[in-house]
């Protein structure tokens, strides 16, 4: 069973299940996406492919979503004709948002540092290159498009499978999965609350075990895990919740 924030739900499982969420924006900006640059087929098409670095628990088979500050890497590979067109030779200039952020002699990849787009935001790119297409004249310059999605940090709380109320004495083990941050788990801060009030995590403060008194009260209770990267206090941080009852 996984929990998260409310009011921005993620359930990890359906990602690793059918992608559903993934292959959306994979069918819109993803690994591999064909942009035709006109109506001809004899006319340049582009293939765009992205990957945004880490991110992700080693498990993941999922789409990585880049976020703020994300470290992401692009590449475009020219067809014309249904066959590769070589970029040697050729001036290629990347624009992201608008702006010219790298431009050379062959240029098919480039390693870009998103820190223009928040999470909800979008990455516009912009790929502009030579072509010898004799309807265009000789170096014609011929442009390609696609759209990269920008999350937020995501958090989820991994909790006992298909169960949500507990008797007193028993034990909860909860644990933290923090996804899209910019570093690795290991150099995240995560704190625990339960019912609003700080609770001691293990050595391993991705974990939490929640030991009921034999005399607790009936009612509900609330979890929340708070991870946040120290280096970047305030900017890439995320949360996720957990509710259950003893009866």
């Amino acid at each position: 069973m996984w929990y998260t924030n409310p009011k921005m739900r993620i359930d990890v499982k359906k990602y690793v299940a059918c992608g559903a969420v993934i292959l959306s924006f994979l069918f819109v900006s993803g690994g591999a996406l064909f942009v035709r640059a006109a109506d001809q087929s004899t006319q340049p098409q582009f293939l765009f492919s992205w990957r945004a670095v880490g991110g992700a628990p080693a498990w993941y088979s999922g789409k990585v979503l880049p976020t703020y500050q994300s470290s992401i890497i692009l590449s475009v590979t020219m067809l014309q004709g249904n066959k590769i067109v070589s970029l040697d030779g050729r001036a290629v200039k990347w624009f992201i948002n608008g702006d010219l952020v790298a431009h050379g002699i062959g240029l098919g990849s480039i390693l870009f540092v998103n820190k223009r787009v928040f999470g909800g935001g979008e990455l516009d790119i912009k790929v502009s290159t030579q072509t010898t297409d004799p309807t265009m004249g000789d170096n014609a310059i011929q442009s390609g498009y696609f759209t990269i999605p920008v999350v937020s940090p995501q958090v989820v709380i991994q909790a006992p499978p298909f169960v949500d109320s507990f008797s007193p004495g028993q034990i909860i083990n909860l644990a933290a999965i923090p996804f899209f941050f910019t570093v690795s788990p290991e150099a995240l801060s995560i704190k625990w609350t339960v019912n609003g009030s700080t609770a001691q995590s293990s050595s391993d403060s991705s974990h939490l075990s929640i030991h009921l008194d034999q005399h607790a009260a009936a009612g509900s209770q609330s979890v929340q895990a708070v991870v946040s990267n120290p280096a970047q206090s305030g900017i890439e941080q995320g949360s996720a919740s957990y509710f259950f009852s003893i009866r």
